[in-house]
């Protein structure tokens, strides 16, 4: 429970010791901040340290706290070792669900280096707001100061673990949206999940299997 200042010591102690013992360029942490939306997690904890805010409100500064102090923890220690942070790709979702201030994130200096959201869906999804190029301009408009990258996470297992139709008639997908990332302005790269979706069962590259994607 990231209300605890115990709690979230644990986590940035975690955090140095990687740092401290290990050379590293980076530390990335995934997308789920809050472990449950269910009220009774965080009872008693809200009504310790709530101080009249919404529990929506309550949980979000929580874990800002978190990652906030994850990230002075690792610039403390050496300060070229990059932050990132990948959040779910829905959006509000972020903030309703998971209760991960992803605005202030890509808006406010101390929060992460670069931000990887989980953009992965095709361009043709049945949720327009989810859809690749929608998706991915929604979060490049988030991303507004200079300390903060981004970079578009891609889900390569679409292709091989019961695709839509769109990856089914089309075996494109994945060039079209590598060449909509490199045309888009405030974007600075792409990640691929996963690296074991570059490969069949074999271990041998996509690319020399009966079926490519």
């Amino acid at each position: 429970n990231p209300a605890y200042p115990e709690v979230r010591a644990m986590v940035v102690d975690g955090v140095k010791e990687i740092c401290t013992n290990y050379k590293v360029d980076a530390v990335h942490i995934d997308d789920y901040f809050y472990p449950t939306t269910n009220i009774e997690f965080d009872r008693k904890a809200f009504q310790e340290l709530g101080s009249g805010q919404t529990r929506q409100k309550f949980r979000i500064n929580n874990v800002n706290k978190m990652v906030s102090e994850m990230y002075t923890a690792i610039k403390e220690i050496k300060s070229d070792i990059l932050f990132g942070i990948s959040p779910a790709g829905n959006i509000p979702n972020n903030l309703q669900s998971l209760y991960a201030d992803v605005t202030a994130w890509c808006s406010t200096p101390g929060y992460c280096d670069y931000i990887v959201p989980q953009v992965y869906w095709g361009f043709e999804d049945s949720h327009r707001e989810s859809r690749f190029d929608i998706c991915s301009q929604a979060w490049a408009e988030l991303v507004t100061i200079p300390e903060v990258k981004l970079v578009i996470g891609m889900g390569l297992y679409r292709a091989s673990e019961t695709p839509t139709d769109e990856w089914k008639n089309n075996k494109d997908v994945i060039k079209r949206q590598l060449e909509y990332i490199d045309a888009m302005d405030k974007c600075e790269g792409f990640v691929m999940f996963s690296y074991l979706d570059l490969f069949n069962k074999t271990g041998k590259l996509g690319t020399d299997t009966k079926e490519e994607y």
